[in-house]
Protein backbone atom coordinates (compact mmCIF):
# COMPACT_ATOMS: atom_id res chain seq x y z
CA UNK A 1 0.00 0.00 0.00
CA UNK A 2 0.57 3.76 -0.64
CA UNK A 3 0.67 6.59 1.74
CA UNK A 4 1.54 10.17 1.25
CA UNK A 5 3.26 12.29 4.34
CA UNK A 6 2.79 16.00 3.50
CA UNK A 7 5.45 18.09 5.25
CA UNK A 8 4.85 21.23 6.48
CA UNK A 9 7.48 23.61 8.31
CA UNK A 10 5.62 23.99 11.80
CA UNK A 11 4.75 26.74 13.82
CA UNK A 12 5.00 28.10 17.43
CA UNK A 13 1.29 28.83 16.56
CA UNK A 14 -0.90 26.50 17.44
CA UNK A 15 -3.29 27.87 14.80
CA UNK A 16 -1.00 27.72 12.25
CA UNK A 17 -0.41 24.27 13.04
CA UNK A 18 -4.28 23.47 13.11
CA UNK A 19 -4.36 24.81 9.21
CA UNK A 20 -2.16 22.34 8.00
CA UNK A 21 -3.54 19.13 9.81
CA UNK A 22 -7.06 20.81 8.25
CA UNK A 23 -5.93 20.89 4.93
CA UNK A 24 -4.55 17.18 5.10
CA UNK A 25 -7.91 16.24 6.50
CA UNK A 26 -9.47 17.74 3.77
CA UNK A 27 -7.28 16.21 0.60
CA UNK A 28 -8.48 12.78 2.40
CA UNK A 29 -12.11 13.44 2.09
CA UNK A 30 -11.78 15.15 -1.30
CA UNK A 31 -9.67 12.80 -2.95
CA UNK A 32 -10.67 10.32 -5.42
CA UNK A 33 -11.87 6.38 -4.04
CA UNK A 34 -9.04 4.31 -3.77
CA UNK A 35 -6.45 7.22 -3.38
CA UNK A 36 -3.67 6.97 -0.57
CA UNK A 37 -4.27 7.70 2.55
CA UNK A 38 -2.80 11.53 3.20
CA UNK A 39 -0.61 12.17 6.88
CA UNK A 40 0.35 15.87 8.06
CA UNK A 41 4.00 15.67 9.46
CA UNK A 42 5.93 18.89 10.98
CA UNK A 43 9.70 19.68 10.37
CA UNK A 44 9.78 21.19 14.12
CA UNK A 45 7.77 22.81 16.65
CA UNK A 46 4.75 20.68 16.23
CA UNK A 47 3.65 16.37 16.46
CA UNK A 48 3.40 14.64 14.68
CA UNK A 49 7.08 15.09 13.54
CA UNK A 50 8.31 13.63 10.20
CA UNK A 51 9.53 10.21 11.89
CA UNK A 52 6.48 9.51 13.60
CA UNK A 53 4.82 10.12 11.00
CA UNK A 54 6.48 7.90 8.49
CA UNK A 55 6.17 5.40 11.06
CA UNK A 56 2.43 5.56 11.73
CA UNK A 57 1.85 4.81 8.02
CA UNK A 58 4.42 1.77 7.78
CA UNK A 59 2.24 0.32 10.94
CA UNK A 60 -1.03 0.88 9.05
CA UNK A 61 0.55 -0.89 5.80
CA UNK A 62 2.13 1.17 3.51
CA UNK A 63 5.20 -0.10 2.07
CA UNK A 64 5.87 2.87 -0.35
CA UNK A 65 5.57 6.30 0.94
CA UNK A 66 6.18 10.01 -0.86
CA UNK A 67 7.15 12.82 1.04
CA UNK A 68 5.50 15.80 -0.28
CA UNK A 69 7.40 18.84 1.02
CA UNK A 70 4.68 21.40 1.48
CA UNK A 71 7.55 24.27 1.09
CA UNK A 72 6.94 27.52 -1.53
CA UNK A 73 10.96 27.39 -2.49
CA UNK A 74 13.72 24.65 -2.19
CA UNK A 75 15.94 25.94 0.85
CA UNK A 76 17.58 23.97 2.87
CA UNK A 77 14.82 22.40 4.91
CA UNK A 78 13.84 20.96 1.40
CA UNK A 79 17.16 20.36 0.08
CA UNK A 80 18.93 18.62 2.83
CA UNK A 81 17.13 18.45 6.31
CA UNK A 82 14.04 16.47 4.98
CA UNK A 83 16.52 13.87 3.39
CA UNK A 84 18.71 13.86 6.63
CA UNK A 85 15.61 13.08 8.77
CA UNK A 86 14.04 10.40 6.44
CA UNK A 87 17.79 8.99 5.70
CA UNK A 88 17.96 6.79 8.94
CA UNK A 89 14.41 5.11 8.48
CA UNK A 90 15.57 4.10 5.05
CA UNK A 91 17.73 2.22 7.10
CA UNK A 92 15.56 1.19 9.80
CA UNK A 93 12.39 -0.23 7.38
CA UNK A 94 14.77 -1.34 4.19
CA UNK A 95 11.63 -2.97 2.85
CA UNK A 96 9.54 0.15 2.52
CA UNK A 97 10.13 2.34 -0.36
CA UNK A 98 10.76 6.36 0.40
CA UNK A 99 10.49 8.92 -2.74
CA UNK A 100 10.72 12.69 -1.71
CA UNK A 101 8.51 14.76 -4.08
CA UNK A 102 8.74 17.92 -5.52
CA UNK A 103 7.92 20.54 -3.45
CA UNK A 104 4.49 22.71 -3.26
CA UNK A 105 6.18 26.00 -5.06
CA UNK A 106 7.66 23.40 -7.85
CA UNK A 107 4.07 23.15 -9.13
CA UNK A 108 3.33 24.31 -12.53
CA UNK A 109 0.06 24.85 -11.42
CA UNK A 110 0.95 27.23 -8.57
CA UNK A 111 1.16 30.46 -10.75
CA UNK A 112 -2.42 30.08 -12.62
CA UNK A 113 -3.70 29.14 -9.01
CA UNK A 114 -1.83 32.78 -7.63
CA UNK A 115 -3.69 34.35 -10.89
CA UNK A 116 -6.67 32.78 -10.01
CA UNK A 117 -6.79 34.46 -7.01
CA UNK A 118 -5.85 37.30 -7.60
CA UNK A 119 -8.50 37.74 -10.27
CA UNK A 120 -11.30 37.24 -7.83
CA UNK A 121 -9.51 39.66 -5.34
CA UNK A 122 -9.62 42.35 -8.01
Amino acid sequence: MRGIVFVAHGSKKESSNREVLDLAELLNKEKAPGIVPIKAAFLEFAQPDIPQALKEMIEAGCTQIDIYPYFLNTGKHVSTDIPHIIQPLKELYPDTAFRILPHFGASSKLAKIILDDLEVMA
